[in-house]
């Protein structure tokens, strides 16, 4: 038992913070301004080493369950934790560890928090807050699990690998950031009869590098504490006073505890300012039911696999590919946007290569694993807007398909693009017309102008719903609403968006006072891949933010533009296609960039969540251009890297979380 500062906390409650990591749990009690510590490893079943660090606390403070006001879940295994009796919350490691961090020592600015399968580097402000992070979550360089294997290779207990080092004589590099490839350089060491102490010194060094290298803003000057299970390790901590080159931080109490001590912290101040969740009954009032739209889908999916649709069926994959010559020419067409299946993008790596992104991958997986839906179409067709969909389509047609791409130019605003892209249309058609045998009727192709405008102009009235406050519209129903855009005819689709409106213009919303209507977060980046709804789930429906609007090509990006329905139609189409709310692949970027910002003023968005396809050579390579540019028009941005796989779930909720919470503080 240890005696705690209660001036700014006032804990006068009996609050719990139980952090749950991956190799050990931590507990924290704070009971009539006493502190108690418990702490044991983690087991297979993380509630059950939750419930035993809880009955330790307990017993230490002499009190039962009934005491206990409010109690928060943290760390790794928070998702897995289940009490009652008393009030409960989870949160983020993240702002456990920084809050916890700021009641040991009120000095502190940045916290390093190194656990077993991840490291974080966090920077608070004076009142503990977090006001940034970052995180290691996909690679175990740079984290407990790496210091683990090391040692095993060493012969030596974990516990002592630090104390090793200390003995160490000779500087040893490891120049291995990946840990793959780190054990080999530690296996060559040791043929080489290096000493044991000196390996070990550098395997501290290496992780400290790893983990420093994810912030270039640390500032030595100021207070630097060093938290999680690694901070045990008196080696990792000599390793990171070398290369910082200044002290850290030093707390009465152990930083080994600042994530359950934050648990604490944060319990009492959920149970002082605990609010009331309207927003959830408000938006109930105004849940769509999208049960038909998804049916008439189905129905025209199923139609190209059964043969139920007779007219020729043709794949498009980018929005810059004219639908009004594909409505025209009387062809069948939808759009190629699926997130794929492990073994689809295996199997598509296995014609491409590594390094292109998921969507690629998934495409080419969905024809070598022969998906009947990609199967039944008679071509593909695309204006590339990148050169991996140009290969794609390339591969394409050299293994499945007949195929075709088409050139896009780059430049805005030039008179030579659009007479280049008008007669990459006229290229477009005389292709559809081959392969339907038919010639396209000028009158059509004008009166298919005509009704994507008025499809275009009905889906932003729509979206406009979104910019009330509460929204009217969630981004998880636009999102959906968006979904049949690109895969029903035309002309249902139409009558189901003026059907929508018009219900939706009927309903009214009650006048509730909420206090906190949820985030408004602005969702910039690339393509929302069909059939990859982890970071509208997670924002919205687990963590009550709202996506108030889009700018990628699957939501607004691809409906912000119109047709002129009096000129020529193929230099109307051209016109209106190099004009269109741009790609970041189109020049001058700076288009791009401001369309994005006031797309975000425009919605009031409060925050901007960057997401896109790890290895896109779009968005990847000047996510920096745009993460600058809404910094500096005053929104918060988190930017993430995904790809398509299914077990990041916890880490990507993690981020969003913390996130979320910095936008809002971690008690709205």
């Amino acid at each position: 038992m240890q005696f705690i500062k209660s001036d700014q906390y006032g804990f006068y409650e009996t609050t719990v913070g139980i952090d749950i990591g991956s190799r050990a749990a931590k507990g924290a009690l704070v009971h009539k301004g006493r502190l108690y510590l418990s702490s044991a490893y983690t087991g297979v079943n993380m509630q059950t080493t939750a419930e035993e660090v809880l009955h330790d606390l307990l017993l230490q403070a002499e009190i039962e369950p009934r005491d206990i006001s409010y109690l928060v879940g943290t760390g790794y295994g928070r998702v897995a934790l289940s009490f009652s009796g008393f009030p409960v919350k989870m949160q983020t490691e993240i702002f456990c560890h920084a809050l916890g961090a700021h009641v040991l020592n009120p000095e502190v600015r940045t916290v390093i928090d190194i656990g077993g399968q991840d490291s974080k580097v966090i920077t608070v402000n004076a009142d503990g807050e977090v006001t940034d992070f970052v995180m290691n979550d996909k690679c175990a360089a740079g984290t407990g699990r790496f210091l683990e294997k090391a040692a095993e290779m060493l012969s030596l207990p974990l516990e002592a690998l630090g104390q090793v080092s200390l003995q160490s004589a000779k500087l040893l590099n490891i120049s291995n950031q990946c840990s793959v490839f780190a054990e080999s350089e530690l296996i060559s060491m040791l043929a080489r009869g290096e000493y044991v102490a000196d390996i070990a010194a550098g395997i501290h060094r290496a992780v400290t590098k790893r983990v420093l290298s994810l912030s270039r803003r640390l500032d030595p000057k100021q207070q630097i504490m060093f938290t999680g299970g690694v901070s045990q390790n008196i080696g990792m901590r000599k390793a990171l006073e070398d290369v910082l080159q200044c002290r850290l931080a030093e707390s009465e109490i152990n930083p080994y505890y600042a994530g359950a001590i934050g648990g604490a912290a944060l319990a009492l101040r959920y149970l002082k300012q605990e609010k009331s969740l309207k927003k959830q009954l408000i938006l109930a009032s105004v849940k769509s039911d999208f049960q038909d739209l998804h049916h008439k889908i189905e129905q025209k999916l199923h139609s190209y696999i059964d043969g139920g649709e007779n007219r020729k069926k043709i794949g498009y994959l980018c929005t810059y590919t004219p639908m009004e010559l594909m409505h025209a020419a009387d062809v069948s067409y939808i759009r190629l946007f699926q997130a794929g299946t492990a073994e689809e993008i295996a199997g598509g790596e296995q014609i491409t290569r590594s390094f292109y992104c998921d969507f690629i991958k998934s495409i080419l997986g969905a024809f070598r694993e022969k998906d009947p839906l990609y199967l039944s179409l008679d071509g593909v067709y695309n204006f590339y807007t990148c050169d991996c969909t140009k290969r794609l389509s390339e591969a394409i047609l050299n293994y499945f398909k007949d195929a075709d791409t088409f050139v896009l130019p780059r430049k805005r605003h030039n008179p030579d693009s659009y007479q280049f892209l008008a007669d990459e249309l006229h290229f477009f058609a005389q292709t559809l017309e081959g392969l339907t045998g038919t010639r396209i009727d000028p009158r059509r192709l004008r009166e298919s102008i005509r009704l994507y405008n008025r499809i275009r102009t009905i889906l932003k009235n729509i979206s406009g719903l979104r910019k009330q406050n509460p929204p009217l519209l969630s981004g998880g129903e636009f999102y959906d609403l968006m979904r049949g855009y690109f895969y029903l005819e035309p002309e249902q689709y139409l009558s189901i968006c003026q059907d929508f409106w018009k219900q939706r213009q009927s309903r009214s919303v009650p006048n509730v006072d909420s206090g906190h209507n949820g985030s408004r977060i602005f969702l910039s980046g690339g393509l929302q891949s069909d059939g990859d709804m982890r970071l509208i789930d997670l924002l919205e429906n687990e963590l009550n933010a709202r996506i108030v609007a889009e700018d990628h090509c699957t939501g607004l990006r691809a409906i912000c533009y119109e047709t002129d329905e009096t000129a020529e139609p193929y230099a109307a189409l051209a016109k209106a296609y190099m004009d269109k709310a741009p790609c970041a692949r189109m020049q001058p970027l700076e288009d791009s960039l401001d369309f994005s910002v006031e797309l975000a003023k425009e919605y009031n968005a409060e925050a901007v969540v960057f997401a896109y396809v790890k290895f896109c050579p779009c968005y990847g390579q000047i996510k920096n251009e745009f993460v600058k540019r809404f910094q500096k028009a005053g929104f918060p941005v988190l930017d993430i890297g995904l790809d398509y796989s299914r077990n990041d779930y916890g880490q990507l909720r993690t981020r969003l979380e913390t996130f979320i919470n910095m936008i809002n503080g971690p008690e709205r």
